[in-house]
């Protein structure tokens, strides 16, 4: 319960509020008309695209990107997910796994591009695997890996002496329906399927 003061300054916030115009907005409802789960709805206004329904709620906001809902259905079908997620509250999540697969993807590049084990060396000595051979010790190393040796941003910048990458980050998996809801609903309104 709100005590007195701070319920007065709530009142005080919105005294003067008042409709200034009606904004522009446009809905669909979408769903398979087969089956009753996973429909949602997509609302615009200029500027600002809401997604709710049996897949969550999802904002995402992009003043410059959705003038209309036709640039809105635009900018959706050309956004990957992670662009997408970014406009809007949902939080990335470091992830470990993909830190690693990453780190090892960029030792082999260095070694086979430009033949610099400097990677594989520091992973050999990080996980105290013995230094002699690192190329037919790789498979040995990334065994080793996978045990905690990359929990934090902070521990890749330290390892990898790279300001400008900390690490793979993931979503939650509803995230990715979210986008998969919207992919359906701009691929539907761009066919004319919805106007």
């Amino acid at each position: 319960m709100i005590n007195e003061h701070d319920q007065k300054m709530v009142t005080d916030a919105f005294r003067n509020h008042s409709l200034v115009m009606n904004a522009e907005s446009k809905s669909w409802h979408v769903k398979n008309p087969k089956r009753s789960e996973y429909w949602f709805m997509v609302t615009w206004c200029p500027g600002s695209l809401t997604l709710s329904g049996d897949v969550g709620e999802l904002t995402l906001t992009h003043y410059h990107a959705m003038p209309t809902w036709q640039e809105a259905v635009k900018w959706v079908s050309g956004a990957d997910h992670g662009y997408l997620m970014q406009k809007s509250d949902k939080k990335r999540v470091f992830n470990e796994e993909e830190t690693i697969k990453q780190i090892i993807y960029m030792a082999d590049e260095h070694l086979n591009e430009y033949g610099d084990d400097s990677i594989w060396k520091k992973l050999a000595e990080l996980t105290n695997f013995p230094a002699s051979n690192h190329q037919d010790d790789r498979e040995e190393i990334i065994e080793t890996l996978p045990c905690g040796y990359f929990e934090s941003p902070r521990d890749v910048y330290e390892f990898m002496d790279d300001a400008d990458w900390t690490g793979s980050y993931t979503y939650e998996i509803g995230t990715y329906y979210q986008y998969e809801a919207l992919q359906v609903w701009a691929n539907a309104v761009s066919k004319g399927l919805a106007k």
